[in-house]
């Protein structure tokens, strides 16, 4: 049955929408972010990086001592220790590195500008909506700038043009909101530093115009599945997406699997390891947790994996996998997420 509500979508989900039409696109309205702060070292720096922004710390913090110590204080609140968290301290060390670039980024602004971290900006007729990062009202100018905070994010607008269309998409949002189009948008990494690039009306009109195609085609039915390493990593329908599974066989580099259970094994760590019968040989999927209720003869796919790193000279078919975080393990009508 062809899905013909009017949804709402945020540029990111915009993004993944253009990229592979076979995924099912966010229709939630607009909402705050959550009360509770995630406990990995990106979300906690974001939160200390809004804090410093809005409160104006940064025009007398060129050091970074304070956004440090906003950092530090967000660690022990989620109830993390900086030493123990995956990239903490390498975090704490970027944010101290790149304080003076980011201050330097607002130098420009007035004693009056107004600067706006995460508001919901919305455009009702297009049913798009976002949280940019921040927005500096100031004057008759705006500015847009993305904060990257994670340990692996890049802000390659060459290499990632999702980056680039996401941002005219928040440009536009600006725009509607504000009355006035930001003629620069910038994405600022704690790791890479800063990359700009010119924000031209008509481009920002075309991205708009392809999010009313896209999405009106979707919910005619147009539903092609374009499946790559990219689109298909946190897709929620990439276990029963065949296209993905087909294409999945000729990526180098394989975050999934699939075929039957042969042996299931408890280790003494409380996790659990499958042995797979796939269509290249036998494979184990290990530190699966305990609870799978997956049973020998199953037909399973199993995605969220890494897969096991072996020396040239030991290099063998088929791989082995260990499960992450994220893993999803899906059987025949059914979903089990751990």
């Amino acid at each position: 049955m062809v899905d013909t509500r009017p949804g709402w979508l945020t540029p990111t989900s915009a993004v993944a929408l253009l990229e592979c039409q076979a995924r099912a696109p966010t229709w939630g309205p607009p909402s705050l972010p959550p009360a509770s702060m995630s406990a990995d070292s990106g979300s906690i720096a974001h939160a200390a990086l809004k804090l410093w922004i809005e409160s104006g710390e940064w025009r007398n913090d060129v050091s970074g001592d304070g956004l440090v110590d906003r950092f530090l204080v967000n660690v022990a609140q989620a109830g993390a220790d900086v030493a123990r968290l995956r990239a903490g301290r390498l975090t704490q060390m970027r944010l101290q590195r790149r304080a003076r670039g980011l201050a330097t980024l607002f130098a420009s602004a007035s004693g009056t500008a107004i600067f706006r971290c995460e508001s919901i900006l919305q455009d009702s007729k297009l049913f798009v909506w976002g949280r940019p990062d921040v927005v500096v009202i100031d004057r008759h100018r705006t500015q847009l700038v993305d904060l990257k905070t994670g340990e692996h994010v890049r802000n390659d607008l060459q290499a990632d043009l999702g980056i680039r269309f996401r941002m005219l998409l928040y440009a536009h949002l600006v725009r509607i909101t504000y009355g006035v189009l930001p003629a620069v948008a910038d994405v600022f990494s704690l790791k890479d530093g800063l990359s700009t690039f010119r924000v031209d009306s008509n481009e920002v009109d075309e991205a708009v115009q392809r999010v009313v195609r896209v999405r009106s085609a979707w919910m005619a039915g147009a539903r092609p599945a374009t499946p790559s390493p990219r689109t298909c990593s946190g897709c929620r329908i990439r276990p029963i997406c065949d296209p993905s599974w087909q294409a999945l066989r000729l990526w180098k580099r394989r975050d999934a699997v699939e075929g039957t259970v042969e042996r299931m094994v408890k280790a003494e760590n409380e996790s659990s390891a499958v042995l797979l019968n796939t269509w290249e040989g036998t494979s184990w999927v290990t530190r699966l947790p305990p609870h799978v209720q997956s049973e020998v003869g199953d037909y399973v796919r199993v995605v969220g994996l890494r897969p096991v790193e072996t020396r040239q000279s030991e290099a063998r078919t088929p791989t082995n996998y260990i499960a992450t975080d994220y893993a999803v393990v899906h059987s025949v009508g059914r979903f089990d997420h751990f």
